[in-house]
């Protein structure tokens, strides 16, 4: 799907009870495969705005998709970006076995004063005001840490990042 609405409206359509966005790493993750619908945003850079329904595989669910289809707008995506999404999603597969919560838990000295850690996705805390967002951004970046410059969306901390790298922050505090 080219939008998140469309996707959302779609999965709706397919069964309106179990739908969810997939999140990697997300700390309250679910059992994937039974849930009716998923919703996917592959981990692929060089496009945004694709969304992938995932259908647990039911007689049920296919004729509900068959039903649907041609009713909403569906991306059609050159071979070349087709193939780098299918490998951005086998290549978040074999990440998944590599990478576990333990791998985030060594920066949260630094970050559980800013930010609820899930993973590694990091959630202002309320000590950071909406308001004062943009300021804190900027702070950031002045001590070479990058953000998430919406307050909505998190921040994300790289795998295999060097420790060293928030130590700034830590001595210069907001």
């Amino acid at each position: 799907f080219s939008s998140k609405k469309g996707a959302i409206e779609a999965a709706i359509n397919v069964c309106n009870t179990g739908v969810s966005f997939y999140r990697p790493w997300d700390a309250f993750s679910k059992e994937w495969s039974a849930v009716p619908v998923v919703i996917l945003e592959p981990p692929f850079p060089w496009v945004s705005g694709i969304y992938i329904l995932s259908v647990l595989d039911t007689l049920e669910n296919e004729v509900r998709l068959s039903e649907i289809e041609g009713n909403f707008e569906i991306s059609r995506l050159s071979d070349p970006v087709l193939a780098g999404v299918v490998r951005s999603i086998y290549n978040l597969k074999a990440a998944l076995t590599e990478r576990e919560e333990k791998d985030w838990f060594i920066y949260d000295t630094v970050l559980s004063k800013y930010w609820l850690r899930k993973g590694p996705y990091l959630y202002p805390k309320d000590c950071l005001k909406k308001d004062s967002y943009r300021q804190f951004v900027k702070h950031c970046l002045n001590c070479a840490v990058v953000v998430s410059p919406f307050y909505e969306v998190p921040s994300i901390v790289p795998f295999g990042a060097d420790r060293g790298v928030f130590k700034k922050l830590a001595k210069e505090a907001f």
